[in-house]
């Protein structure tokens, strides 16, 4: 099994990271080609567990699954953003390289999800101190 997780925070409030994490459908929209953690043409689901803010995206191949989690815990500054991937499965060692990918993109695909949080909610950069990051990598 591959595993690879990325722990940043972000002044955007968790509910608005959560309704474009669950908004899985519309990723395309906002995430670029190859980047987003899933397994390339594999049927994908979304499981939420409830009242927990973790979200987890589930992509599972004939012989592989990658699993993707989304946590968000709400702090005085905003959200702190943990998001793994992990790869297993029969032949998820065939799949390494994506997952490789995938694990690196994660700092770029957090990124997006903030972009696009803050657009869905109308939120622009300008509303925001310039002292505040968007997204810091702890």
């Amino acid at each position: 099994m591959w595993q690879h997780t990325l722990v940043t925070t972000t002044d955007v409030p968790a509910p608005w990271l959560e309704a474009v994490v669950k908004d899985i459908w519309n990723w395309s929209v906002w995430q670029a080609d190859g980047e987003a953690p899933v397994l390339p043409r594999s049927p994908v689901r979304l499981v939420q567990e409830q009242s927990s803010g973790r979200y987890t995206v589930v992509t599972a191949g004939r012989f592989a699954e990658m699993t993707t989690t989304y946590e968000f815990e709400p702090t005085p500054a905003g959200t702190r953003v943990r998001v793994a991937v992990e790869i297993g499965g029969l032949t998820g060692f065939l799949f390494a390289p994506v997952a490789y990918r995938r694990g690196q993109g994660l700092s770029s695909h957090v990124r997006r999800l903030v972009a696009r949080a803050r657009a869905v909610a109308g939120w622009s950069d300008e509303s925001r101190s310039p002292n505040t990051p968007s997204v810091r990598e702890n």
